[in-house]
C-alpha cells in the first residue's frame, strides 16, 4: 500500500492533464467546426454551475452565513466591477 500512495499525486496529475488535453482538443474542434465561442464560453459556464451548484450546497449548507441585504450589496458590486 505504501508505493500507491507515493504515486497517487503523480496518477492524479496525469489524468488531470489527459482530461485537458481532451478538452481542448473538443474545444478547437468545435470551434473549427463553426461554434461560436460567446456560445461555447456560455455551455462551459453553465454545465460548471449544473455540476458545482449542487456540491458546494451540500458542503456548505451549515456554515454559510444568512444572505442579509449587507452581502446583497457586496455580491452586487462585486458582479459589477468582477
Amino acid at each position: 500500500m505504501g508505493r500507491w500512495s507515493e504515486w497517487r499525486p503523480v496518477l492524479a496529475m496525469l489524468a488531470v492533464d489527459v482530461v485537458f488535453a481532451v478538452m481542448n482538443t473538443m474545444i478547437k474542434k468545435a470551434i473549427d467546426e463553426g461554434l461560436d465561442r460567446l456560445v461555447l464560453i456560455t455551455l462551459r459556464q453553465l454545465v460548471a454551475t449544473l455540476f458545482m451548484a449542487p456540491i458546494a450546497y451540500f458542503h456548505e449548507r451549515k456554515t454559510r452565513p444568512k444572505l442579509t441585504m449587507e452581502i446583497c450589496v457586496y455580491l452586487f458590486f462585486s458582479a459589477l466591477l468582477g
